[in-house]
């Protein structure tokens, strides 16, 4: 076993690298998972901070309870190219067609809704169909980014704000000024090929 990976109750977490990501293998994910379950997923995804779990079968009303006992559920303010699922707004529907140019969220390393407060403490992918080569997904840890930088640009950061803020369709009414670190402070990348059926929890650190 690699530093990092865990074995509990059958359940084996095997780290992607050193900085950030593990699979999960030997859970079902469900809508009602037992406390044992939650208990190991909040372990490893403390430590690992992206947690990939294939071959997963979950419709949008399972995967909305299963997440729902991770805290309150967030629901996207309107905007172009957000697509709720049916009779579930609390899960989007992220569609790209093959002759599509359009990437939802866009194309630029970012957090989700940060200028909302608070910020959200983890978002789920879970892939339903995925073209056999592309549709990588990337997550980069800013703790590992800042750990790596000088004691003079961290001492640096650590004094600076910013002004997290947005201006599309749907606007809510929500401007919130933090400190540069808190959404900075942790980028080194970690990409991992997903396959048809794979669920991914990713934890935010920017709240």
């Amino acid at each position: 076993m690699n530093t990092g990976d865990s074995v509990e109750n059958g359940v084996c977490v095997e780290s992607i690298t050193p900085q950030i990501g593990a699979v999960v293998r030997g859970l079902t994910l469900s809508s009602s998972p037992d406390e044992a379950t939650l208990r190991i997923i909040r372990g490893a995804l403390a430590r690992h901070l992206v947690l990939v779990f294939e071959d997963q079968h979950l419709e949008p009303c399972g995967l909305r309870d299963f997440v729902s006992h991770f805290g309150p559920l967030f629901r996207h303010h309107t905007d172009e190219g957000v697509i709720f699922a049916e009779g579930v707004p609390e899960v989007l529907q992220v569609v790209k067609e093959p002759d599509g140019t359009r990437l939802f969220g866009g194309t630029c390393w970012h957090a989700d809704v940060t200028f909302r407060r608070p910020a959200g403490y983890l978002s789920v992918l879970h892939a339903k169909t995925l073209p056999p080569v592309g549709g990588d997904t990337g997550f980069a840890s800013t703790v590992a980014a800042f750990a790596g930088l000088s004691s003079g640009m961290r001492n640096l950061l650590r004094g600076l704000s910013a002004v997290h803020s947005y201006s599309g369709p749907g606007l809510p009414t929500i401007r919130t000024k933090r400190r540069f670190t808190r959404s900075c402070e942790r980028t080194r990348t970690a990409v991992r090929k997903a396959s048809t059926s794979t669920a991914c929890l990713r934890r935010d650190l920017s709240a």
